[in-house]
């Protein structure tokens, strides 16, 4: 029993797999509004957070600050770049 998930574990992972999704859906949609370096490297970091987030899914806050980070950074970055 000790290797099955909390509720907390399970919510903070499904929390920051929307963010992750929503951080992906608004990279393609940005494909042609923004540099190509741009949409280049957001893909990339997506990725690699993409990773981490598989395989370390059960440390809730890791998990839940690289979504909401990569989030963040790529309003920051789109606003600044798209104005």
């Amino acid at each position: 029993m000790a290797d099955e998930p909390t509720p907390r574990q399970v919510l903070y992972a499904i929390v920051a797999g929307a963010f992750h999704v929503v951080v992906g859906v608004l990279a393609v949609a940005s494909v042609g509004l923004a540099p190509m370096w741009w949409t280049v490297g957001v893909f990339l970091g997506w990725a690699i957070v993409a990773a981490v987030i598989i395989r370390q899914w059960r440390r809730t806050g890791l998990v839940l600050g690289l979504s909401i980070l990569g989030f963040a950074i790529w309003t920051v970055g789109a606003a600044l770049l798209l104005t």
